[in-house]
């Protein structure tokens, strides 16, 4: 299950970054033009949302990391996750209000 998830990841950060080099074309290919259209600029929205997706995806893996290395070290130590939830949430709401613009586009 765990590489079902890794796959769906780097895919995901592979489809980012074809996304973003298609943008980028298009900018260079109509200027300020390009962002006279309200589909272009949520575009370039859904592009800087999906980054702070993969930002946000790494920071948490690299917390939970920490914490578990935090524990493994010292097992009396109480488990306060509570952090990890609170960005585990915020992550979920980055990815629906991505998952939304993209549906209206």
């Amino acid at each position: 299950m765990d590489y079902f998830v890794l796959a769906c990841e780097i895919l995901f950060i592979i489809f980012t970054v074809y996304y973003t080099v298609e943008e980028t074309l298009e900018i260079m290919r109509f200027k300020l033009h390009y962002f006279k259209t309200i589909w272009n600029i949520l575009d370039i929205v859904i592009i800087s949302i999906s980054y702070i997706c993969i930002a946000f995806n790494i920071y948490r893996q690299v917390e939970v990391g920490r914490l578990l290395d935090e524990l493994l070290r010292d097992q009396n130590t109480f488990a306060d996750f509570e952090f990890l939830t609170y960005w585990q949430t915020q992550f979920n709401n980055i990815i629906a209000f991505a998952i939304f613009l993209a549906w209206i586009k």
